[in-house]
Formats: structure tokens, C-alpha cells, sequence
């Protein structure tokens, strides 16, 4: 049985652009993280924006959008994936640990960039380009 990770991801996104960062790896995700042990998923994805951009925000500023569930040659993910819309870009404080840079991209422009993290391409195109039914 393969090892199963429960991470959670937020979209920000300010007039038609989402943050995308650039992690340490090498490619471009999102403000994420594993859950932590007593944390909701909700209370990740506060925690996770804050660490990982300097945002503050609530639980009345973020909109739950989907759980994804990947399976990948090593582990399975289990993605659950929150939207936080601001009306003005913030000044992004990136931890250096774990990110070097930093683009707000629409969404079109970030689904032709290279080197985005195991499951991006899904969710882009699962959020922003399949028809609702």
C-alpha cells in the first residue's frame, strides 16, 4: 500500500491572477502544506497562506472548492482545495526555505508554464477550464 499524504492547497487569487510560487524543488505550486495532527483542513490553509506568503486571512475569507485524490508512482494525496479572493495584491513574504520567487499569472498563462508540481496541471484544468455541469 502506497503512503498516503492529506495536504491542503489555497488558489489566491486578485482581479483574474493567482499567486504561484516557485518552490525549492524546482516547480511552481501553490500556498500548501500538510495537514498537522488536531488541524482542520480549513485551519491548514489558514496556517499555509500565512507561512508560506505572510497573508493574513480568516475562515470567512476562504471558499472551499474541492477535495482532489491523486495517485502518483510513490504516494497518493489526498488535496483538498480552498480559493481566497483579495481585491489588492499584497507584498508576498516568501519563506526561503521553501520558495524563491513568486508570479501572478491568469490562468491561461499558468497552464503553458513548465515545471509545475505532480498534480497542478489537473487542478488548473479541473478549476479553471472544464465546463460545470
Amino acid at each position: 500500500m502506497l503512503k498516503r499524504l492529506h495536504t491542503v492547497g489555497t488558489l489566491i487569487e486578485c482581479k483574474g491572477k493567482v499567486l504561484t510560487l516557485f518552490r525549492k524543488d524546482g516547480t511552481w505550486g501553490l500556498p500548501s502544506g500538510r495537514i498537522k495532527r488536531g488541524e482542520t483542513e480549513l485551519q491548514a490553509a489558514i496556517r499555509e497562506v500565512h507561512e508560506e506568503t505572510g497573508y493574513e486571512t480568516n475562515p470567512s475569507g476562504l471558499e472551499f472548492i474541492m477535495t482532489f485524490d491523486w495517485r502518483f508512482p510513490k504516494f497518493d494525496v489526498t488535496y483538498p482545495l480552498f480559493r481566497l479572493k483579495i481585491a489588492k495584491r499584497f507584498a508576498v513574504k516568501l519563506d526561503p526555505k521553501e520558495h524563491t520567487d513568486f508570479r501572478w499569472v491568469t490562468p491561461e498563462e499558468w497552464r503553458r508554464m513548465d515545471n509545475l508540481i505532480m498534480g497542478l496541471e489537473d487542478l488548473i484544468e479541473k478549476v479553471y477550464f472544464e465546463k460545470r455541469r
